[in-house]
Protein backbone atom coordinates (compact mmCIF):
# COMPACT_ATOMS: atom_id res chain seq x y z
CA UNK A 1 0.00 0.00 0.00
CA UNK A 2 1.33 3.43 -0.93
CA UNK A 3 0.02 6.95 -0.39
CA UNK A 4 -1.23 7.03 -3.97
CA UNK A 5 -1.87 4.11 -6.35
CA UNK A 6 0.04 3.49 -9.56
CA UNK A 7 -0.93 5.76 -12.45
CA UNK A 8 0.47 6.68 -15.86
CA UNK A 9 -0.33 9.14 -18.63
CA UNK A 10 0.82 8.50 -22.20
CA UNK A 11 0.50 11.06 -24.99
CA UNK A 12 1.32 10.43 -28.66
CA UNK A 13 3.60 13.15 -30.04
CA UNK A 14 5.25 13.92 -33.35
CA UNK A 15 8.42 12.13 -32.26
CA UNK A 16 6.90 9.21 -30.37
CA UNK A 17 5.25 8.97 -26.97
CA UNK A 18 5.57 11.08 -23.83
CA UNK A 19 5.03 9.01 -20.70
CA UNK A 20 4.35 10.60 -17.32
CA UNK A 21 4.72 7.71 -14.90
CA UNK A 22 4.81 6.89 -11.20
CA UNK A 23 7.91 4.73 -11.19
CA UNK A 24 11.34 4.76 -9.59
CA UNK A 25 12.82 3.08 -12.67
CA UNK A 26 12.19 5.35 -15.69
CA UNK A 27 14.79 3.56 -17.82
CA UNK A 28 13.00 0.23 -17.52
CA UNK A 29 9.63 1.90 -18.10
CA UNK A 30 11.03 3.33 -21.33
CA UNK A 31 12.30 -0.08 -22.44
CA UNK A 32 9.04 -1.84 -21.51
CA UNK A 33 6.79 0.63 -23.34
CA UNK A 34 9.06 0.53 -26.39
CA UNK A 35 8.96 -3.26 -26.43
CA UNK A 36 5.17 -3.39 -26.04
CA UNK A 37 4.60 -0.88 -28.85
CA UNK A 38 7.35 -2.25 -31.08
CA UNK A 39 9.12 1.12 -31.39
CA UNK A 40 12.63 2.38 -30.70
CA UNK A 41 13.50 3.40 -27.15
CA UNK A 42 14.38 6.86 -28.51
CA UNK A 43 10.69 7.27 -29.41
CA UNK A 44 9.61 6.95 -25.77
CA UNK A 45 10.23 9.86 -23.42
CA UNK A 46 9.55 9.01 -19.77
CA UNK A 47 9.39 11.66 -17.07
CA UNK A 48 8.69 11.37 -13.36
CA UNK A 49 7.99 14.24 -11.02
CA UNK A 50 6.35 12.62 -8.01
CA UNK A 51 5.02 9.13 -7.39
CA UNK A 52 2.93 9.17 -4.22
CA UNK A 53 5.16 6.83 -2.24
CA UNK A 54 6.82 3.61 -3.30
CA UNK A 55 8.75 1.55 -0.70
CA UNK A 56 9.60 -0.83 -3.58
CA UNK A 57 6.10 -1.31 -4.95
CA UNK A 58 6.78 0.98 -7.91
CA UNK A 59 10.09 -0.42 -9.11
CA UNK A 60 8.65 -2.66 -11.81
CA UNK A 61 4.92 -3.07 -11.12
CA UNK A 62 4.13 0.38 -12.48
CA UNK A 63 5.33 -0.70 -15.94
CA UNK A 64 2.20 -2.82 -16.34
CA UNK A 65 0.05 0.29 -16.04
CA UNK A 66 2.20 2.51 -18.25
CA UNK A 67 2.26 -0.20 -20.92
CA UNK A 68 -1.53 -0.51 -20.83
CA UNK A 69 -1.89 3.26 -21.20
CA UNK A 70 0.63 3.22 -24.06
CA UNK A 71 -1.32 0.57 -25.99
CA UNK A 72 -4.53 2.58 -25.59
CA UNK A 73 -2.77 5.79 -26.69
CA UNK A 74 -1.34 3.99 -29.74
CA UNK A 75 -4.78 2.64 -30.64
CA UNK A 76 -6.76 5.86 -30.17
CA UNK A 77 -4.05 8.39 -31.13
CA UNK A 78 -5.08 10.35 -28.06
CA UNK A 79 -3.62 10.97 -24.62
CA UNK A 80 -4.60 8.21 -22.21
CA UNK A 81 -4.34 8.14 -18.44
CA UNK A 82 -4.71 4.98 -16.36
CA UNK A 83 -4.91 5.16 -12.57
CA UNK A 84 -5.58 2.12 -10.43
CA UNK A 85 -8.07 2.12 -7.60
CA UNK A 86 -6.64 1.06 -4.25
CA UNK A 87 -8.02 -2.48 -4.33
CA UNK A 88 -6.63 -3.20 -7.79
CA UNK A 89 -3.31 -1.61 -6.83
CA UNK A 90 -2.91 -3.75 -3.71
CA UNK A 91 -3.91 -6.90 -5.59
CA UNK A 92 -1.58 -6.29 -8.53
CA UNK A 93 1.51 -5.20 -6.64
CA UNK A 94 1.61 -8.04 -4.14
CA UNK A 95 3.52 -6.78 -1.13
CA UNK A 96 6.35 -7.43 1.28
CA UNK A 97 7.46 -11.05 1.31
CA UNK A 98 6.34 -12.99 4.41
CA UNK A 99 9.14 -14.90 6.15
CA UNK A 100 9.44 -18.13 8.09
CA UNK A 101 12.51 -18.75 10.21
CA UNK A 102 13.62 -22.08 11.64
CA UNK A 103 16.75 -21.99 13.78
CA UNK A 104 19.02 -23.93 16.11
CA UNK A 105 21.32 -22.13 18.52
CA UNK A 106 24.19 -23.35 20.69
CA UNK A 107 25.27 -21.28 23.70
CA UNK A 108 27.35 -21.59 26.84
CA UNK A 109 25.83 -21.44 30.33
CA UNK A 110 25.95 -17.63 30.38
CA UNK A 111 24.10 -17.28 27.09
CA UNK A 112 27.05 -16.48 24.84
CA UNK A 113 26.23 -17.71 21.35
CA UNK A 114 28.56 -20.37 19.96
CA UNK A 115 26.74 -21.43 16.79
CA UNK A 116 23.62 -20.56 14.79
CA UNK A 117 21.96 -22.70 12.13
CA UNK A 118 18.96 -21.18 10.38
CA UNK A 119 16.66 -21.64 7.43
CA UNK A 120 15.26 -18.29 6.31
CA UNK A 121 12.42 -18.81 3.84
CA UNK A 122 10.44 -16.08 2.12
CA UNK A 123 7.15 -16.36 0.24
CA UNK A 124 7.87 -14.83 -3.16
CA UNK A 125 4.38 -15.41 -4.52
CA UNK A 126 3.73 -17.06 -7.87
CA UNK A 127 7.23 -16.26 -9.22
CA UNK A 128 10.59 -15.60 -7.62
CA UNK A 129 10.88 -12.07 -9.00
CA UNK A 130 12.15 -10.08 -6.00
CA UNK A 131 13.51 -12.75 -3.65
CA UNK A 132 15.24 -11.08 -0.68
CA UNK A 133 16.02 -13.96 1.69
CA UNK A 134 19.66 -13.91 0.55
CA UNK A 135 19.88 -10.24 1.49
CA UNK A 136 18.43 -11.03 4.90
CA UNK A 137 20.92 -13.82 5.49
CA UNK A 138 23.84 -11.46 4.82
CA UNK A 139 22.56 -8.89 7.34
CA UNK A 140 21.53 -11.29 10.08
CA UNK A 141 24.46 -10.79 12.45
CA UNK A 142 23.36 -7.20 13.19
CA UNK A 143 25.36 -5.93 16.21
CA UNK A 144 26.18 -9.43 17.45
CA UNK A 145 29.03 -11.90 17.04
CA UNK A 146 28.76 -15.63 16.52
CA UNK A 147 31.83 -17.73 15.61
CA UNK A 148 29.86 -20.32 13.63
CA UNK A 149 27.09 -19.60 11.13
CA UNK A 150 25.06 -21.75 8.78
CA UNK A 151 22.23 -19.73 7.23
CA UNK A 152 20.24 -21.14 4.33
CA UNK A 153 18.24 -18.49 2.45
CA UNK A 154 15.35 -20.01 0.51
CA UNK A 155 12.09 -19.00 -1.10
CA UNK A 156 8.72 -20.65 -1.62
CA UNK A 157 6.43 -20.40 -4.65
CA UNK A 158 2.77 -19.97 -3.67
CA UNK A 159 -0.51 -19.30 -5.46
CA UNK A 160 -0.50 -15.61 -4.57
CA UNK A 161 0.44 -12.46 -6.46
CA UNK A 162 4.17 -11.99 -6.98
CA UNK A 163 5.64 -10.11 -4.03
CA UNK A 164 8.05 -7.20 -4.26
CA UNK A 165 11.07 -5.70 -2.63
CA UNK A 166 9.82 -3.50 0.19
CA UNK A 167 11.78 -1.09 2.38
CA UNK A 168 14.67 -3.03 3.99
CA UNK A 169 13.69 -6.26 2.17
CA UNK A 170 14.68 -9.37 4.09
CA UNK A 171 16.76 -7.24 6.43
CA UNK A 172 14.06 -6.15 8.87
CA UNK A 173 12.95 -9.80 9.08
CA UNK A 174 16.42 -11.28 9.61
CA UNK A 175 17.32 -8.70 12.26
CA UNK A 176 14.02 -9.43 14.00
CA UNK A 177 14.92 -13.13 13.95
CA UNK A 178 18.20 -12.31 15.67
CA UNK A 179 16.32 -10.48 18.43
CA UNK A 180 13.96 -13.47 18.80
CA UNK A 181 17.01 -15.70 19.26
CA UNK A 182 18.37 -13.43 21.99
CA UNK A 183 15.03 -13.40 23.83
CA UNK A 184 14.75 -17.18 23.41
CA UNK A 185 18.19 -17.72 24.95
CA UNK A 186 17.30 -15.47 27.88
CA UNK A 187 14.02 -17.29 28.49
CA UNK A 188 15.56 -20.78 28.41
CA UNK A 189 18.50 -19.85 30.64
CA UNK A 190 16.53 -17.58 32.96
CA UNK A 191 18.74 -14.61 32.13
CA UNK A 192 18.03 -10.93 31.70
CA UNK A 193 17.40 -10.31 27.95
CA UNK A 194 19.58 -7.20 27.88
CA UNK A 195 22.40 -9.02 29.66
CA UNK A 196 22.30 -11.78 27.02
CA UNK A 197 22.48 -9.16 24.30
CA UNK A 198 25.40 -7.36 25.92
CA UNK A 199 27.61 -10.44 26.21
CA UNK A 200 27.01 -11.20 22.52
CA UNK A 201 27.82 -7.75 21.14
CA UNK A 202 30.54 -7.86 18.50
CA UNK A 203 33.91 -6.24 19.09
CA UNK A 204 35.98 -4.40 16.49
CA UNK A 205 37.55 -6.86 14.08
CA UNK A 206 34.90 -9.54 14.58
CA UNK A 207 34.07 -11.51 11.45
CA UNK A 208 30.48 -11.61 10.22
CA UNK A 209 28.70 -13.39 7.39
CA UNK A 210 28.30 -11.43 4.21
CA UNK A 211 30.38 -8.38 5.02
CA UNK A 212 33.81 -7.19 6.05
CA UNK A 213 34.87 -7.40 9.71
CA UNK A 214 33.33 -4.99 12.19
CA UNK A 215 35.27 -1.72 12.14
CA UNK A 216 33.74 -0.26 15.28
CA UNK A 217 30.57 -1.35 17.08
CA UNK A 218 29.01 2.07 17.51
CA UNK A 219 25.99 0.60 19.28
CA UNK A 220 28.15 -1.05 21.94
CA UNK A 221 30.53 1.85 22.46
CA UNK A 222 28.30 4.91 22.02
CA UNK A 223 24.58 4.26 21.57
CA UNK A 224 23.85 1.72 24.31
CA UNK A 225 25.49 3.69 27.17
CA UNK A 226 23.85 6.90 26.00
CA UNK A 227 20.42 5.31 25.48
CA UNK A 228 20.37 3.74 28.93
CA UNK A 229 20.82 7.21 30.39
CA UNK A 230 18.67 9.36 28.10
CA UNK A 231 15.79 6.87 28.09
CA UNK A 232 16.04 6.16 31.85
CA UNK A 233 15.97 2.50 30.87
CA UNK A 234 17.00 0.93 34.16
CA UNK A 235 14.66 3.12 36.20
CA UNK A 236 11.72 2.49 33.90
CA UNK A 237 12.36 -1.25 33.85
CA UNK A 238 12.13 -1.30 37.65
CA UNK A 239 8.93 0.76 37.49
CA UNK A 240 7.44 -1.69 34.98
CA UNK A 241 8.13 -4.59 37.34
CA UNK A 242 6.36 -2.77 40.18
CA UNK A 243 3.43 -1.87 37.93
CA UNK A 244 2.97 -5.44 36.74
CA UNK A 245 2.86 -6.76 40.30
CA UNK A 246 0.20 -4.22 41.23
CA UNK A 247 -2.09 -4.71 38.21
CA UNK A 248 -3.77 -7.96 37.18
CA UNK A 249 -5.42 -6.91 33.94
CA UNK A 250 -2.96 -4.35 32.66
CA UNK A 251 0.68 -5.14 32.01
CA UNK A 252 3.65 -3.19 30.75
CA UNK A 253 6.89 -4.04 29.01
CA UNK A 254 10.01 -2.08 28.17
CA UNK A 255 12.65 -3.33 25.75
CA UNK A 256 15.85 -2.10 24.19
CA UNK A 257 16.49 -3.03 20.56
CA UNK A 258 19.68 -2.45 18.50
CA UNK A 259 20.58 -2.74 14.84
CA UNK A 260 23.54 -2.65 12.49
CA UNK A 261 22.80 -2.00 8.82
CA UNK A 262 25.61 -2.31 6.27
CA UNK A 263 25.58 0.24 3.46
CA UNK A 264 27.25 -1.48 0.53
CA UNK A 265 28.15 0.18 -2.75
CA UNK A 266 29.03 -3.03 -4.56
CA UNK A 267 25.61 -3.24 -6.21
CA UNK A 268 25.04 -2.12 -9.78
CA UNK A 269 23.31 1.23 -9.26
CA UNK A 270 24.39 3.95 -11.67
CA UNK A 271 22.87 7.35 -12.35
CA UNK A 272 23.40 10.25 -14.70
CA UNK A 273 22.71 13.89 -14.06
CA UNK A 274 23.18 17.45 -15.21
CA UNK A 275 23.88 20.71 -13.38
CA UNK A 276 23.07 23.92 -15.28
CA UNK A 277 23.88 27.44 -14.14
CA UNK A 278 21.94 30.19 -15.92
CA UNK A 279 23.86 33.36 -16.72
CA UNK A 280 20.70 35.48 -16.72
CA UNK A 281 20.35 35.49 -12.94
CA UNK A 282 22.78 32.89 -11.56
CA UNK A 283 20.14 30.35 -10.64
CA UNK A 284 20.91 26.64 -10.76
CA UNK A 285 18.89 23.75 -12.20
CA UNK A 286 19.69 20.11 -11.50
CA UNK A 287 18.29 17.03 -13.13
CA UNK A 288 19.32 13.55 -12.09
CA UNK A 289 18.35 9.93 -12.68
CA UNK A 290 16.88 9.37 -9.24
CA UNK A 291 13.32 9.90 -8.08
CA UNK A 292 12.46 11.69 -4.86
CA UNK A 293 9.78 9.53 -3.27
CA UNK A 294 9.91 11.26 0.10
CA UNK A 295 13.43 10.30 1.15
CA UNK A 296 14.71 13.81 0.48
CA UNK A 297 17.09 13.27 -2.45
CA UNK A 298 16.13 16.58 -4.05
CA UNK A 299 16.58 18.47 -0.81
CA UNK A 300 20.02 17.01 -0.21
CA UNK A 301 21.36 17.51 -3.75
CA UNK A 302 20.08 21.10 -3.65
CA UNK A 303 21.88 21.70 -0.37
CA UNK A 304 25.11 20.24 -1.74
CA UNK A 305 24.94 22.36 -4.89
CA UNK A 306 24.28 25.51 -2.87
CA UNK A 307 27.12 24.67 -0.49
CA UNK A 308 29.72 23.91 -3.18
CA UNK A 309 28.79 26.79 -5.49
CA UNK A 310 28.29 29.26 -2.65
CA UNK A 311 24.82 30.35 -3.70
CA UNK A 312 21.58 30.68 -1.70
CA UNK A 313 19.60 27.46 -1.41
CA UNK A 314 16.47 29.11 -2.78
CA UNK A 315 18.23 29.68 -6.12
CA UNK A 316 18.65 25.93 -6.74
CA UNK A 317 15.91 23.92 -8.42
CA UNK A 318 15.65 20.19 -9.11
CA UNK A 319 13.80 19.34 -12.31
CA UNK A 320 11.71 16.27 -13.08
CA UNK A 321 13.56 13.04 -13.80
CA UNK A 322 13.54 12.34 -17.52
CA UNK A 323 15.01 9.62 -19.74
CA UNK A 324 16.01 12.23 -22.31
CA UNK A 325 18.39 14.08 -19.98
CA UNK A 326 19.21 11.12 -17.70
CA UNK A 327 19.36 8.08 -19.94
CA UNK A 328 20.24 4.59 -18.70
CA UNK A 329 19.91 5.35 -14.98
CA UNK A 330 19.17 2.51 -12.58
CA UNK A 331 16.26 2.01 -10.25
CA UNK A 332 16.67 2.97 -6.60
CA UNK A 333 17.20 0.73 -3.61
CA UNK A 334 19.55 -0.46 -0.88
CA UNK A 335 19.49 3.00 0.75
CA UNK A 336 22.56 4.08 -1.23
CA UNK A 337 21.03 6.13 -4.03
CA UNK A 338 20.90 9.38 -2.07
CA UNK A 339 24.61 8.95 -1.34
CA UNK A 340 25.43 8.17 -4.97
CA UNK A 341 23.47 11.10 -6.39
CA UNK A 342 24.79 13.52 -3.79
CA UNK A 343 28.30 12.39 -4.72
CA UNK A 344 27.60 12.96 -8.42
CA UNK A 345 26.18 16.44 -7.84
CA UNK A 346 29.07 17.28 -5.51
CA UNK A 347 31.69 16.37 -8.12
CA UNK A 348 29.83 18.20 -10.89
CA UNK A 349 29.54 21.35 -8.79
CA UNK A 350 33.18 21.16 -7.74
CA UNK A 351 34.14 20.97 -11.42
CA UNK A 352 31.95 23.98 -12.20
CA UNK A 353 33.24 25.98 -9.24
CA UNK A 354 36.83 25.24 -10.24
CA UNK A 355 36.18 26.17 -13.87
CA UNK A 356 34.54 29.46 -12.90
CA UNK A 357 37.28 30.32 -10.38
CA UNK A 358 39.98 29.58 -12.96
CA UNK A 359 38.33 31.89 -15.47
CA UNK A 360 37.84 34.62 -12.87
CA UNK A 361 41.56 34.52 -12.12
CA UNK A 362 42.24 35.54 -15.74
CA UNK A 363 40.23 38.74 -15.29
CA UNK A 364 42.45 41.11 -13.29
CA UNK A 365 40.08 44.01 -13.80
CA UNK A 366 37.21 42.15 -12.14
CA UNK A 367 37.19 42.92 -8.46
CA UNK A 368 36.14 40.66 -5.63
CA UNK A 369 32.83 42.49 -5.47
CA UNK A 370 31.57 41.32 -8.85
CA UNK A 371 28.14 39.78 -8.53
CA UNK A 372 27.50 36.13 -9.23
CA UNK A 373 25.22 36.76 -12.27
CA UNK A 374 27.72 39.25 -13.71
CA UNK A 375 30.54 36.74 -13.34
CA UNK A 376 28.46 34.09 -15.11
CA UNK A 377 27.71 36.43 -18.00
CA UNK A 378 31.45 37.00 -18.36
CA UNK A 379 31.98 33.22 -18.30
CA UNK A 380 29.54 32.68 -21.15
CA UNK A 381 31.00 35.52 -23.20
CA UNK A 382 34.42 34.00 -22.55
CA UNK A 383 33.31 30.60 -23.87
CA UNK A 384 33.33 28.96 -20.43
CA UNK A 385 30.80 26.13 -20.13
CA UNK A 386 28.72 26.60 -16.99
CA UNK A 387 26.93 23.28 -17.35
CA UNK A 388 28.32 19.96 -16.19
CA UNK A 389 27.15 16.38 -16.58
CA UNK A 390 27.96 13.56 -14.21
CA UNK A 391 27.77 9.79 -14.39
CA UNK A 392 28.22 7.86 -11.17
CA UNK A 393 30.91 5.23 -11.69
CA UNK A 394 30.79 2.17 -9.46
CA UNK A 395 34.56 2.03 -9.02
CA UNK A 396 34.53 5.56 -7.57
CA UNK A 397 31.81 5.10 -4.98
CA UNK A 398 32.49 5.69 -1.28
CA UNK A 399 33.73 2.81 0.86
CA UNK A 400 31.11 0.57 2.46
CA UNK A 401 30.14 1.53 6.00
CA UNK A 402 27.80 0.53 8.82
CA UNK A 403 24.83 2.43 10.21
CA UNK A 404 23.96 1.75 13.85
CA UNK A 405 20.95 2.61 15.94
CA UNK A 406 19.07 1.74 19.09
CA UNK A 407 15.62 2.26 20.56
CA UNK A 408 13.91 1.88 23.91
CA UNK A 409 10.22 0.96 23.57
CA UNK A 410 7.65 0.95 26.40
CA UNK A 411 4.13 -0.43 25.98
CA UNK A 412 1.06 -0.95 28.15
CA UNK A 413 -1.27 -3.86 27.44
CA UNK A 414 -4.92 -4.45 28.26
CA UNK A 415 -4.88 -8.17 29.04
CA UNK A 416 -8.63 -8.63 28.63
CA UNK A 417 -8.89 -7.16 25.13
CA UNK A 418 -5.37 -7.39 23.68
CA UNK A 419 -5.27 -3.69 22.88
CA UNK A 420 -2.13 -1.80 23.77
CA UNK A 421 -0.62 1.66 23.96
CA UNK A 422 2.93 2.56 22.97
CA UNK A 423 3.77 4.93 25.80
CA UNK A 424 7.20 6.06 24.72
CA UNK A 425 9.93 5.34 22.18
CA UNK A 426 13.44 6.76 22.47
CA UNK A 427 15.60 6.43 19.34
CA UNK A 428 19.26 7.16 18.76
CA UNK A 429 20.29 6.92 15.11
CA UNK A 430 23.81 7.22 13.74
CA UNK A 431 23.61 9.48 10.68
CA UNK A 432 27.22 10.62 10.71
CA UNK A 433 27.35 14.37 10.11
CA UNK A 434 23.84 14.75 8.79
CA UNK A 435 23.50 16.86 5.64
CA UNK A 436 19.87 17.62 6.46
CA UNK A 437 18.91 16.81 10.06
CA UNK A 438 15.20 17.55 9.62
CA UNK A 439 15.01 15.20 6.62
CA UNK A 440 16.90 12.49 8.51
CA UNK A 441 14.78 12.80 11.65
CA UNK A 442 11.68 12.55 9.47
CA UNK A 443 13.05 9.40 7.86
CA UNK A 444 13.74 7.86 11.27
CA UNK A 445 10.23 8.68 12.49
CA UNK A 446 8.59 7.44 9.30
CA UNK A 447 10.64 4.25 9.12
CA UNK A 448 9.94 3.43 12.75
CA UNK A 449 6.18 3.98 12.45
CA UNK A 450 6.03 2.01 9.20
CA UNK A 451 7.70 -0.90 10.98
CA UNK A 452 5.36 -0.65 13.96
CA UNK A 453 2.46 -1.23 11.58
CA UNK A 454 4.29 -4.10 9.89
CA UNK A 455 4.76 -5.86 13.23
CA UNK A 456 1.35 -5.17 14.81
CA UNK A 457 -1.67 -4.16 12.71
CA UNK A 458 -1.00 -4.80 9.02
CA UNK A 459 -2.17 -8.39 8.71
CA UNK A 460 -2.53 -9.82 5.19
CA UNK A 461 -5.10 -12.55 4.57
CA UNK A 462 -5.61 -14.74 1.50
CA UNK A 463 -8.27 -17.08 0.21
CA UNK A 464 -6.72 -20.49 1.02
CA UNK A 465 -8.09 -22.01 -2.18
CA UNK A 466 -7.51 -19.34 -4.82
CA UNK A 467 -4.71 -17.32 -3.25
CA UNK A 468 -6.67 -14.10 -3.78
CA UNK A 469 -5.78 -11.31 -1.38
CA UNK A 470 -8.68 -10.63 0.98
CA UNK A 471 -7.20 -7.54 2.62
CA UNK A 472 -6.98 -5.24 -0.41
CA UNK A 473 -8.25 -1.95 0.98
CA UNK A 474 -8.39 0.02 4.21
CA UNK A 475 -11.60 -1.70 5.34
CA UNK A 476 -9.61 -4.85 6.09
CA UNK A 477 -5.96 -3.77 5.84
CA UNK A 478 -4.98 -1.56 8.76
CA UNK A 479 -1.89 0.65 8.64
CA UNK A 480 -1.28 2.65 11.80
CA UNK A 481 -3.46 5.67 12.44
CA UNK A 482 -2.56 8.79 14.38
CA UNK A 483 -3.94 7.13 17.53
CA UNK A 484 -1.64 4.10 17.18
CA UNK A 485 1.75 5.77 17.01
CA UNK A 486 3.85 6.32 20.16
CA UNK A 487 2.43 8.86 22.59
CA UNK A 488 5.96 10.13 23.22
CA UNK A 489 8.47 9.71 20.38
CA UNK A 490 11.97 11.07 20.91
CA UNK A 491 14.51 10.89 18.08
CA UNK A 492 18.14 11.86 18.55
CA UNK A 493 20.83 11.83 15.89
CA UNK A 494 24.02 10.48 17.47
CA UNK A 495 26.20 13.52 18.24
CA UNK A 496 29.90 13.74 17.40
CA UNK A 497 29.55 11.05 14.74
CA UNK A 498 31.32 11.22 11.41
CA UNK A 499 31.61 9.03 8.34
CA UNK A 500 34.96 9.92 6.85
CA UNK A 501 34.40 7.81 3.74
CA UNK A 502 30.89 9.14 3.11
CA UNK A 503 29.60 12.10 1.14
CA UNK A 504 30.29 15.14 3.33
CA UNK A 505 30.82 12.65 6.20
CA UNK A 506 27.10 11.75 6.32
CA UNK A 507 25.42 8.33 6.55
CA UNK A 508 22.35 6.97 4.79
CA UNK A 509 19.07 6.85 6.67
CA UNK A 510 16.25 5.54 4.43
CA UNK A 511 15.90 1.88 5.40
CA UNK A 512 17.87 1.35 8.65
CA UNK A 513 15.42 2.84 11.20
CA UNK A 514 12.71 0.40 10.10
CA UNK A 515 14.73 -2.30 11.87
CA UNK A 516 14.15 -0.66 15.26
CA UNK A 517 10.42 -1.26 15.06
CA UNK A 518 10.68 -4.87 16.27
CA UNK A 519 11.24 -3.37 19.71
CA UNK A 520 7.45 -3.07 20.07
CA UNK A 521 7.13 -6.87 19.76
CA UNK A 522 9.91 -7.36 22.31
CA UNK A 523 8.15 -5.04 24.77
CA UNK A 524 4.78 -6.70 24.14
CA UNK A 525 6.38 -10.10 24.74
CA UNK A 526 7.39 -8.93 28.20
CA UNK A 527 3.88 -7.70 28.96
CA UNK A 528 2.31 -10.91 27.63
CA UNK A 529 4.78 -12.99 29.64
CA UNK A 530 3.71 -11.16 32.80
CA UNK A 531 0.06 -11.95 32.02
CA UNK A 532 0.76 -15.60 31.17
CA UNK A 533 2.64 -16.14 34.42
CA UNK A 534 -0.58 -15.41 36.33
CA UNK A 535 -2.30 -18.07 34.20
CA UNK A 536 0.29 -20.63 35.24
CA UNK A 537 2.49 -20.47 32.11
CA UNK A 538 6.04 -19.23 32.44
CA UNK A 539 7.91 -20.88 29.56
CA UNK A 540 8.91 -19.70 26.11
CA UNK A 541 6.17 -19.16 23.54
CA UNK A 542 6.29 -18.39 19.83
CA UNK A 543 5.03 -15.12 18.38
CA UNK A 544 4.17 -14.71 14.73
CA UNK A 545 3.89 -11.18 13.46
CA UNK A 546 1.95 -9.09 12.87
CA UNK A 547 1.11 -9.29 16.54
CA UNK A 548 -2.51 -8.21 16.23
CA UNK A 549 -4.95 -7.46 19.02
CA UNK A 550 -6.58 -10.88 18.53
CA UNK A 551 -3.26 -12.72 18.80
CA UNK A 552 -2.25 -10.77 21.89
CA UNK A 553 -5.53 -11.52 23.65
CA UNK A 554 -5.19 -15.23 22.93
CA UNK A 555 -1.55 -15.32 24.02
CA UNK A 556 -2.51 -13.81 27.38
CA UNK A 557 -4.46 -17.04 28.18
CA UNK A 558 -7.46 -15.30 29.70
CA UNK A 559 -10.47 -17.45 30.61
CA UNK A 560 -13.58 -16.96 32.73
CA UNK A 561 -12.22 -18.90 35.70
CA UNK A 562 -9.79 -16.05 36.32
CA UNK A 563 -12.66 -13.62 36.96
CA UNK A 564 -13.73 -15.33 40.20
CA UNK A 565 -12.82 -13.46 43.37
CA UNK A 566 -12.04 -15.21 46.61
CA UNK A 567 -13.06 -13.85 49.97
CA UNK A 568 -11.00 -14.43 53.08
Amino acid sequence: MTLEPISARVEPTEDGYDVLDTTIWPTECQATVAQVLGVDASSVNVSVRRIGGSFGGKISRSHVVSSAAAVAAWKTHRPVKVSLDLKTHMTLVGGREPYYSKYKVGTDAEGKVLAIEEELTCDSGCVGNDVASGIGAAFMSSVYYCPNWLVRPMYAITNTASNTFTRAPGIVESLATMEVIMDHIAAVLGKDPLQVREINLADAGALRPGFTPVVRNVFKEDILPRLRVTADFDKRRAEVAVYNKANRWRKRGVALVPFCFNIGFDVTFRFGGLVNIYSHDGTVAITHGGVDMGQGINTKVSQIAAYILGVPLETVRVKATCTTSNANSSHQGATICSDILCLGVKKACETLAGRIAEFKATLPDVGAGVSWPELLKLCVSGDVDISERFWTQQGKYPANYDVYGGACVEVELDVLTGTFLIHRVDVIEDCGQSMSPLVDVGQVEGGLVMGLGLHTTEEIKFDPTTGQKLTAGTWSYKPLSALDIPVDLRVTLLPNSSNESGVLRAKAVGEPPLCLSYGVVMALRQAITAARSLAGESGWFDISTPLTVEKIQQLCLVDSSQFVTTQE
